[in-house]
């Protein structure tokens, strides 16, 4: 039997050959569980990427059609203000009439209509 330094006991050459197999093994295999945990965060990392530049994309297609309603939008309202202030200054309006479409829905249109009806009545 052969001693082995730092070791309380003896190893004949056959155990100290299976512990080094084993170590050796067990280091062996911690490497390639890190090796996959590593290619399959690079795979999850790389499809994030994909999926946050097509939500980018989106948000940014979102972005220039909310912009675009939002401009028509202010060009209604400011043509509603410039009718409230005819009707103000009792100047004649001609043909303006309010726009509802930014209400998102035809609620003006038909309380309007309504009370329209009520006094023709």
């Amino acid at each position: 039997m052969r001693k082995v330094p730092y070791f309380k006991g003896e190893l004949d050459a056959f155990q100290l050959i299976s512990k080094k197999a084993m170590y050796r093994g067990l280091l062996l295999a911690l490497a390639f569980e890190n090796l996959a945990e590593y290619v399959h965060e690079r795979r999850q990392l790389s499809k994030a990427r994909r999926e946050l530049a097509l939500e980018a994309a989106e948000n940014r297609r979102t972005w220039a059609s909310n912009v675009t309603e939002a401009a028509r939008i202010q060009q209604e309202l400011d043509a509603d203000l410039r009718l409230i202030q005819a009707v103000r200054s009792h100047a004649p309006v001609g043909d303006l009439k309010f726009e509802y479409s930014h209400w998102g829905c035809n609620r003006g249109k038909r309380a309007a209509g309504k009370a329209q009806r009520a006094r023709s009545e």
